[in-house]
């Protein structure tokens, strides 16, 4: 589909290009149906905020470069030194983490890491417990 030059789908289509990405991915990768993705780029359908700042990391956007482009303004291209992979949520406890709308891209990565390390020793805490489980005490 064509879109009007400065519009979203146009802005969306542009970068989706540039990364050599189909609609099917990027939807992939924002968590997102395609039917939304293709609702929005036509204008028929407001992406809630959450769902912008999805978009926006699955185009590898900066936060609010949605918000720009509805102004009539551009989007900015997030640092490439950021790797975006990482910050693809696996559940609702990182979906926060990532799009709290007042934390700056390298703010957000930090605060990821730091919980999936955070996860990793409780996990390795409890299969330590598992492994050793405590001794009965006679009483």
């Amino acid at each position: 589909m064509a879109y009007d030059e400065g519009t979203l789908g146009w802005w969306m289509d542009q970068r989706r290009g540039e990364l050599e990405l189909t609609w099917d991915q990027v939807a992939e990768r924002a968590r997102l149906s395609t039917q939304t993705l293709y609702e929005a780029a036509a204008g028929k359908r407001n992406l809630r905020t959450v769902n912008r700042r999805k978009v926006e990391r699955a185009l590898r956007w900066d936060t609010r470069s949605i918000d720009a482009i509805l102004r009539g303004g551009v989007p900015v291209p997030a640092d490439p030194d950021l790797d975006d992979d990482e910050m693809i949520p696996r559940d609702k406890t990182e979906e926060m983490i990532v799009t709290h709308e007042s934390s700056t891209r390298a703010q957000k990565l930090r605060a990821l890491r730091d919980y999936r390390r955070q996860v990793a020793a409780a996990k390795k805490a409890l299969q330590e417990r598992s492994n050793n489980p405590p001794k009965e005490q006679s009483g």
